[in-house]
């Protein structure tokens, strides 16, 4: 059908259709016909929270069974002697204006092994090395699904020309064609969109349906796309009205399938030299009544940034796009009045969960203004989703005239600020303060707002360095471990480095006065056999020398140490049968008139019977 886009019904919560689609077959009897059978699989389909079929009535004439499996209606006549066999349904559609509400992100590429046969190459549905390679192109760095189905709908949009002479009555074009030439019908540039997504590995469908157009004044013939999204289901996309992850209620879905060559009308029948021949299938959907006054799910500011200007003036429209809502909101936007406006009227957005995104427009005074007088203007903007805001422009001679050349570098100044071609980086410590024996971890994040890769950012703190890769919209999360001991600096400071541009975090940290000996990782096993040899180690640390003070490791050794400062490893091999039966070992350290005392067990295992009676024994006449 010709392209136009159905605004009349993008205001309203809900739409309810009369819909009707009949055919017929012509029967010629030379002899007999045992059978006519008839398949159909278009009519309208219940889609949850979108659209819902109500008093649909199957139409057969003349009268007979009619049986609904596998998402068709199959007819089968008997007997027949009728010349004209009627065939179709009559319904009540209501479709609405909402959104299925995704409010997480869903991961790019997608992992789940759910409907991978709407992955696979079909007959109209094809793709080669080109088409693969362009779409590896277009979503370079997206890890998001959604906003890599949305770019793959942009770019067929912006590429592909609506172009009714390349509708044929044998067939549609293939992907592969409309690729290569860059034009197609509404089955021919959905056909492509799929390609892109299903080279990707997102399973993706074609969609019969009807829908209204404002150049023809009725519903018409239309094909549109459904992608898949893990753990929400399919959300539509109609990359021929520029409706990316919604549909406006006039749609009215008929039937899903892998390719956009699939029948939706199939005949078989047994005869005797009978001839039999198929009518065209006549579909007609009427308007019933618009219903609600759609909700906004956003909200629009729109504010002339130069409001005071001279004849013949440019001068740029800032709009600012609020996301009302928790989960992702694809939106139009339509310039509705201007005075006069440079480039297109409509802009399409996708804003995440409560997102905020500016958009900007060029608009000029009007031609032939008459010198000693002043003009105002109205400058207005409306949402698809029912938001409008407007400003106003105020023409004098007496004013200031800005060039185009002035606001389109005013232009390209704010778009690289809402771009936003720059990273956050913020690092923290897991507490305040610290004895110097302790160790330090650093939590640190790199945080991609904008639409910029950066690769190879460098992260070190100290010595200790990690190389990463921060795609769009992106965050990364890294952890350093500190030994204080070693580290001198009153301050902890962390860098993440790219190209030329250095980010530091300064992180201070209380360092803790000393608390005289103290013992940390210690280290041993906690099973042994009774023969098995294993190791006990522990860390020794003092900031403050100590003089004559004593280690008693029990019941393995005791050792006295003359003058200690700073720290030191200890390591003492033993074997299951050094301990007692219940592997009790006791770290106690004598100084000062103080204790210090830690303690473990090992589980000892495999102990013989004269191995309980040896370690019983030297627990009683054990001096320690």
């Amino acid at each position: 059908m010709p392209f136009a886009y159905a605004e009349k019904f993008s205001g309203y919560e809900s739409v309810e259709m009369d819909f009707s689609l009949i055919s017929s077959l012509n029967i010629d009897y030379p002899t007999r016909v045992d059978y006519v059978e008839v398949d159909l699989s278009l009519y309208p389909r219940e889609v949850v929270s979108l659209q819902n079929v109500n008093n649909l009535v199957i139409i057969s004439e003349p009268e007979t069974d009619v049986i609904k499996k596998d998402n068709s209606l199959y007819y089968k006549w008997k007997d027949l002697e009728e010349k004209t066999l009627e065939f179709g349904v009559n319904a009540k559609v209501t479709s609405r204006n909402d959104l299925k509400a995704i409010t997480d992100r869903v991961n790019f590429p997608i992992l789940s092994k759910e409907n991978l046969v709407y992955t696979e190459e079909t007959e109209h549905i094809d793709f080669n090395e080109q088409i693969r390679a362009q779409a590896k192109e277009i979503t370079k760095g997206e890890t998001d699904l959604y906003f890599v189905t949305y770019k793959l709908a942009e770019w067929v949009k912006a590429n592909v020309k609506y172009d009714l002479s390349t509708l044929t009555v044998k067939a549609d074009k293939k992907s592969t064609w409309v690729f290569e030439n860059r034009r197609g019908v509404c089955d021919e540039i959905t056909n492509l969109f799929i390609s892109f997504l299903r080279t990707l590995g997102i399973p993706s469908r074609f969609v019969f349906g009807v829908v209204y157009s404002n150049v023809e004044d009725k519903w018409g013939n239309h094909g549109w796309a459904e992608v898949y999204f893990p753990d929400h289901g399919w959300v539509p996309f109609d990359v021929t009205f520029g409706q990316y992850g919604w549909i406006d209620a006039s749609h009215i879905k008929l039937k899903d399938s892998l390719d956009s060559g699939e029948p939706s009308v199939k005949y078989s029948w047994k005869s005797s030299g009978a001839d039999i021949t198929a009518k065209d299938t006549v579909i007609e959907t009427t308007l019933i009544e618009k219903s609600g006054k759609l909700k906004p799910k956003i909200s629009l500011d729109v504010e002339i940034l130069k409001d005071d200007v001279g004849f013949g003036s440019f001068s740029l429209v800032e709009v600012t796009v609020k996301n009302l809502r928790p989960y992702y909101v694809p939106t139009v936007l339509y310039f509705t009045k201007a005075p006069l406006l440079i480039g297109e009227n409509t802009k399409r957005i996708l804003l995440k969960p409560n997102e905020e995104k500016k958009v900007f427009w060029i608009i000029t005074s009007p031609m032939n203004l008459e010198k000693g007088y002043t003009y105002k203007s109205l400058a207005e903007v409306k949402s698809i989703f029912g938001a409008v805001d407007s400003d106003r422009i105020t023409f004098s001679e007496k004013e200031k005239v800005y060039s185009l050349n002035e606001i389109e570098e005013r232009l390209n100044e704010l778009i690289k600020k809402e771009e936003k071609t720059d990273f956050d980086f913020n690092c923290i410590l897991d507490k305040t303060d610290y004895y110097k024996y302790e160790t330090a971890r650093v939590d640190c994040i790199l945080k991609n707002e904008g639409s910029t890769n950066f690769e190879r950012i460098n992260v070190c703190l100290g010595n200790d360095c990690r190389i990463l890769d921060l795609l769009k919209y992106g965050e990364i999360k890294i952890n350093f471990n500190l030994n204080l001991i070693d580290y001198i600096e009153d301050e902890i400071i962390i860098e993440a480095k790219y190209k030329d541009e250095t980010k530091k975090v300064y992180l201070e940290q209380l360092m803790l006065e000393s608390e005289g000996i103290k013992i940390t990782n210690i280290d041993y096993p906690k099973t042994l056999e009774y023969n098995q040899e294993g190791n006990l180690t522990f860390y020794l640390y003092s900031d403050e020398e100590i003089k004559d003070f004593l280690i008693q490791i029990y019941p393995l050794k005791k050792f006295s140490v003359e003058n200690f400062k700073g720290h030191k490893i200890f390591t003492l091999p033993f074997k299951g049968q050094d301990l007692d039966q219940n592997g009790e070992v006791v770290i106690d350290i004598f100084y000062d008139s103080r204790n210090l005392r830690k303690k473990f067990n090992v589980e000892i295992t495999n102990i013989p019977w004269y191995g309980k009676i040896k370690m019983t024994l030297a627990k009683l006449f054990r001096v320690f």
